[in-house]
């Protein structure tokens, strides 16, 4: 018999901790190390019992598999003349049933405490470890935060369903039975599921069923479900509502009510799926400051209003169908199912660089943070984070093997593919400017490539691509781009893209070719990327939303009427729709729909002042002109200029192809552009308005030409030329058309802005692995300084000369950076960070003559900086409603 004084193993007994629900606990001091440990140790009447011996071993096992701060730490595990024991940290502090006993806890300590104990848990089940009696007796509040102790009843996941005859007896106190008898329910009444009591299996969301009972008793001081019988008790959990939390204690915050009424619903399916998602909410609660916000009758319409409700945690899966109905009124074994998933912490998710589910439905691949800094991430379902993919900085338009084992993406002017196990990305070929990729079962992958407009293919082991389709000039065929394959694995969906074709109009048309013929047929009017399905339906981009139309893959035709799935879904400059489907019914696709920007005036702390011009969609490279009273744009593609004076705005032009990089010459008679079309090119048209484009220089191999900005004289023009991913610093003659290199280096060297005297040239290079601002001399590029120190791009001299702006990378965001100039000796300060915003497109920011306001592009007050990407589990039960 275990009393003061007794020795287990090393171990002596000092005196009795209390009693848990599978033992007797114990403070003692091991005689080895000195320290003073907890032994829990099996009670003599039933050591002799195999069951509870294997219950008792059960424990040991799941307590040693977790190391956790919040999580009751194992020392060690033994037995001594048949009696079987455990070593524990001991914990000073109290329970929080004793806590409970005075009242409920302040607001901070619920959220704090009730984080602590979701991740705990979280961890718990990541090892496949069910608790399955958590409440507050088996909670002990410690200086250091809340430890989850008392692992005695928790049992693997895998494990067979338990026997269930009868209900434990109903404790008088916050302390377990004595034991459970034989064959009876393991756990806590008034924190059992009703699937426990039912006799169904535990598993994470019985626990969660729990801890949402906790958070109700902490809050509030009453349990949610009360009875004066066991039978009463049970009828309670089963049937009733709890009494919402604000009516006990007015002032609760509605996100606590709601969060907690997540985790008491009687269908798990229902339920918070993830006891993380509970963590992160209510660390979210918690940095808003337990604010009461009005409580929301209908769904939210912003994302920024509906994301704290849970919507978008970390993994959210929100199971909506969960018992769908037969006609038979059975309950169907298909339920839709959606979830949440989030970009990495401090960044955003962007569709327009292309993201994609796999053909078996176990991973989602997409891009996230900015387009120079920003990486590709491979997100597993069953997964919590998303793991960045070794060389994809920069990468766009992934794309999967039919296998699910590789994927394919384009980055630096190649088409790379890698193991999704991880590895190096090993390069295919060269493509420039691409549009799209699909890999077929036969290992050949077909692109799309803005600098031939076609379609071409080649082996995904390498090798010199050949074209598939060729443009046809009389339709007026400008682009083919989005491929995707058919199950046969020898036909291919795209788009076709014509010269007048936009998001809304039929103009461009979604096709069928055939890889052995390459006979083209057209099957609809759509202006997007498209992909097939095994429902026999092929899905593509309409009018803001994710459409279905039924195909016929045996015969090429499609026929019925487009069927509307998702309203709102993203669509991209490129056509690109911001979705992807697996063959096995699981989708993936990100909201937002068309968004429209405005230039926007802050001040240098990020304080807006004012909108500039029209909102429109793609808006990209504002250009102030040199006296400071026009800003000319892009919108749609399309050059616009704002008298900043009337406020007055007008079109430029329409030219076919889109348009990037405005440049003001001297004067502000003419404005500098490129033109992305089949081929890159560059042109200049009278900021009047007045007449049509001239062409300034179209590269004989295909080179594109981005003008930085005009010499003072007018005579000439800077830019980066960009051949495939070699990228270097050249000046145009203006007469002559002759093209004079400033800088070239194995690097890629980006030429952003040229000094007032015309004498420095500001840039960013990657010579060290990541971009950097430098600013080299034209009188002897061989001379140059390193301006930033973070990283850095998009730099811009002030119309004085004493100052460069450029932005650092910041987490997923971008902070406005500023560096004081002396010239001519070019001495340089230290940078001085002004501002952090979101990057939304192209050259992002212009700084006003006076140096008091900034001129950035932003999506409207109120749009989230990213929504997040929805999966949607057997979403082809869309298709009946």
């Amino acid at each position: 018999m275990t009393s003061s004084g007794t020795r287990l193993g090393p171990y002596r007994i000092v005196d009795s901790l209390g009693a848990g629900g599978m033992g007797e606990v114990w403070r003692a001091v091991d005689t080895r190390l000195g320290r003073d440990v907890a032994i829990k140790v099996l009670p003599e009447r039933f050591a002799a019992d195999q069951r509870f011996v294997e219950r008792f071993d059960r424990e040991a096992r799941a307590i040693s598999s977790l190391n956790h701060p919040n999580i009751c730490a194992l020392y060690d595990v033994g037995s001594d003349a048949g009696a079987h024991y455990l070593v524990m940290e001991i914990l000073e502090g109290e329970s929080l049933a004793e806590r409970l006993r005075k009242g409920p806890l302040p607001l901070p300590e619920v959220l704090r405490y009730g984080a602590e104990i979701a991740s705990a848990l979280h961890a718990a089940h990541r090892r496949g470890i069910t608790h399955r009696d958590l409440k507050p007796g088996n909670v002990i509040l410690t200086a250091s935060g809340a430890k989850l102790v008392d692992f005695g009843l928790a049992k693997p996941l895998a494990d067979a369903a338990w026997d269930v005859e009868g209900l434990t007896d109903m404790p008088t106190e916050d302390k377990p039975p004595p034991l459970t008898r034989e064959g009876s329910i393991v756990g806590t009444p008034p924190y059992m599921a009703p699937e426990q009591l039912q006799g169904g299996q535990a598993d994470a969301r019985t626990d969660i069923f729990a801890l949402g009972a906790v958070l109700y008793e902490m809050a509030t001081g009453y349990r949610p479900f009360e009875g004066k019988s066991a039978a009463a008790l049970t009828a309670s959990i089963l049937a009733a509502d709890p009494e919402p939390i604000a009516n006990r204690v007015p002032g609760t915050p509605p996100a606590l009510d709601h969060l907690v009424r997540t985790c008491l619903q009687r269908d798990p399916d229902r339920r918070w799926q993830s006891a993380r998602d509970i963590a992160t909410q209510l660390e979210w609660i918690g940095e808003r400051g337990g604010r009461t916000e009005a409580a929301v009758a209908t769904p939210p319409r912003t994302w920024r209003e509906w994301l704290p409700w849970g919507v978008a945690a970390v993994l959210l899966a929100v199971v909506i169908g969960a018992a769908l109905r037969q006609e038979d009124g059975s309950v169907g074994a298909r339920p839709l199912a959606r979830l949440s998933i989030l970009p990495p912490e401090g960044m955003t998710i962007d569709f327009a660089r292309g993201m994609s589910i796999s053909p078996d439905g176990s991973r989602v691949i997409f891009f996230a943070g900015d387009e120079r800094s920003g990486r590709l991430y491979l997100r597993s379902l069953d997964e919590l984070d998303a793991t960045p993919v070794t060389g994809s900085e920069g990468a766009v338009m992934p794309f999967w093997s039919p296998d699910s084992r590789h994927i394919g993406f384009f980055v630096d002017g190649k088409l790379k593919r890698i193991a999704a196990s991880g590895g190096l990305a090993q390069t295919v070929c060269v493509v420039e400017s691409p549009r799209g990729g699909a890999w077929g079962a036969n290992g050949t992958i077909v692109f799309g490539a803005g600098s031939s407009g076609s379609l071409r293919r080649v082996s995904a082991g390498g090798g010199t691509p050949e074209p598939l389709t060729f443009l046809d000039e009389s339709r007026g065929e400008v682009s083919h781009r989005w491929p995707s394959f058919l199950s046969d694995g020898e036909h291919l969906l795209f788009c076709s893209q014509t010269a007048e074709g936009t998001a809304v109009d039929d103009e461009s048309s979604i096709e069928v070719v055939s890889l052995k013929t390459r006979e083209r047929r057209r099957l609809l009017g759509a202006n997007s990327s498209v992909q097939y399905v095994p429902s026999g339906h092929i899905l593509f981009w309409r009018d803001g939303a994710l459409v279905a139309q039924r195909f016929d893959a045996g015969t090429l035709t499609v026929s019925g009427t487009p069927i509307r799935l998702v309203d709102g879904v993203g669509y991209s400059r490129y056509e690109l729709g911001a979705f992807s489907a697996s063959r096995e019914g699981t989708l993936v696709y990100q909201g937002g729909g068309l968004v429209k920007h405005s230039l926007v005036w802050t001040s240098f702390e990020g304080e807006r002042l004012g909108t500039v011009g029209e909102s429109g969609f793609n808006v990209r490279d504002p250009a102030l002109s040199s006296d400071g009273t026009r800003v000319a744009y892009v919108s749609s593609g399309d050059v616009w200029v704002t008298d900043l004076r009337s406020g007055e705005s007008r079109r430029l032009n329409d030219a076919p192809g889109d348009q990037r990089d405005l440049v003001w010459s001297p004067g502000d008679v003419w404005i500098a552009f490129s033109t992305a079309l089949t081929e890159v090119t560059t042109h200049r048209q009278r900021s009047s308005g007045v007449g049509d484009p001239e062409l300034l220089y179209a590269d004989p191999d295909g080179a594109g030409l981005f003008p930085a900005a005009w010499t003072p004289d007018g005579a000439g023009l800077i830019g980066s030329l960009e051949a495939g991913s070699h990228i270097s610093a050249v000046r145009l003659d203006l007469a002559t058309g002759d093209l004079e290199t400033l800088i070239d280096s194995p690097f890629r060297i980006v030429p952003t802005d040229l000094s007032p005297d015309g004498r420095w040239l500001a840039g960013e290079s990657d010579e060290t692995g990541r971009w950097e601002v430098y600013v080299w001399s034209l009188a002897d590029p061989r001379y140059r300084r390193q301006i930033s120190t973070g990283g850095g791009t998009d730099a811009q001299w002030s119309r004085d000369g004493k100052t460069i702006y450029y932005l650092e990378p910041a987490s997923g965001r971008v902070r406005l950076m500023a560096v004081a100039v002396a010239t001519p000796s070019l001495e340089i300060g230290s940078p001085v960070g002004l501002m952090t915003t979101t990057r939304e497109s192209g050259d992002p920011f212009a700084v006003s003559d006076d140096e008091t306001r900034v001129l950035w592009i932003m999506r409207p007050e109120g749009f989230a900086d990213s929504p997040p990407l929805t999966v949607v589990r057997n979403w082809e039960l869309l298709l009946e409603r």
